[in-house]
């Protein structure tokens, strides 16, 4: 490791050599990410996965409402990698820190086109895990005044475009173990049988009421080892969301860790 001039100089180096990645508001410079150059196992089963979806994309199999027709989906979906690699790798990690069994439960809350829960799915299909059951909990509707903050009411109306039934084709492939759990949060808890354990959480609203109710909701069923991950902690856009988490994790044991994606992942010890 460089130290004193010498560390100086090789940080300057690194920021006048083209990033290794740069996508989604993030750059790296300092390493290959681990899905280039296939001398990590892990980071070889994502940059296949990765390469499929990002196929279907580009081919229409893959239908995402949420991006405008005219976007170049195959770079979009390229910026999105480091994202979509956290949520590949945290389904591994979740395996193998509570362990392989007959049954494992997945939620995820704030679903949209189903993209993100289909990198959680490869996961498990990397690791011959076909039995654990995926639960997806969303409105698909627009969002709704009175369940946002101040800060978040930018977002009423958002999110009218999205369908359901789009959802449901995108992961047709998995319609034997994902369950769909439409509604507003918390109203929603109340409507559907919801899993009594969970192993992983990854939250996606976009409203901090609505974070704070999954969280109370779910938390107490997150066994010991399981993970939960945000995907709106670290933006600037929704820093209510921040700040209700923060508050929930106060007084609680494991660990929570922000990332440089913006995202941010927490441990159940």
């Amino acid at each position: 490791m460089p130290y004193g001039a010498a560390l100086l100089a090789m940080a300057h180096s690194l920021r006048e050599s083209p990033p290794s990645f740069d996508g989604w508001g993030m750059k790296t410079y300092h390493r290959t990410p681990p899905w280039i150059g296939m001398e990590d196992g892990l980071g070889k089963s994502f940059s296949i996965v990765n390469d499929s979806v990002i196929k279907s994309g580009q081919s229409g199999q893959l239908y995402l409402s949420q991006f405008a027709e005219s976007m170049d989906i195959v770079s979009l979906l390229r910026e999105l990698s480091w994202r979509h690699f956290i949520i590949f790798w945290s389904v591994h990690h979740v395996f193998k820190s509570v362990g392989v069994s007959a049954h494992k439960n997945f939620v995820e809350c704030g679903v949209c086109d189903g993209l993100t829960i289909m990198y959680a799915l490869r996961a498990m299909d990397d690791l011959n895990q076909g039995h654990s059951r995926v639960y997806l909990y969303d409105s698909w509707q627009a969002m709704r005044g009175d369940l946002l903050q101040d800060s978040e009411k930018k977002n009423i109306g958002g999110y009218s475009y999205l369908s359901i039934d789009s959802t449901k084709r995108n992961l047709s492939k998995y319609a034997s173990r994902t369950v769909f759990c439409q509604g507003f949060i918390p109203d929603s808890f109340k409507s559907h049988d919801n899993p009594a354990e969970i192993s992983w959480l990854h939250i996606d609203l976009n409203a901090s009421v609505a974070t704070l109710s999954t969280l109370e909701f779910f938390f107490p069923r997150l066994e010991h080892g399981g993970c939960l991950v945000f995907d709106d902690y670290g933006s600037d856009n929704y820093r209510d969301t921040k700040l209700v988490v923060d508050r929930f994790f106060r007084d609680k044991g494991g660990s929570l860790l922000p990332l440089p994606t913006g995202q941010a992942i927490y441990f159940k010890t």
